[in-house]
């Protein structure tokens, strides 16, 4: 069903006195951080389009555990 077919005429409109007690999630728990990593252009070129990627996340995963953990 489209959202032009869903009857809003039985729900009261939300003013500006419900937004102000508003709190945000206390559980709320972001599972990954945004970063950025510079890769040089032949690295990327002689990898598969879909491959570079996954062995990008599988260094980077190496290299965490050996930091943290001191072992693979």
């Amino acid at each position: 069903m489209p959202d032009s077919g869903i009857d809003y005429s039985d729900i009261p409109p939300l003013g500006d006195d419900f937004w102000k007690n508003t709190v945000r999630n206390p559980f709320y728990k972001p599972t990954k951080q945004v970063t950025t990593v510079r890769v040089d252009y032949r690295y990327v070129a002689r990898q598969t389009p879909l491959g570079w990627l996954e062995r990008m996340f599988a260094i980077v995963l190496i290299a965490i555990t050996k930091l943290i953990f001191g072992k693979e």
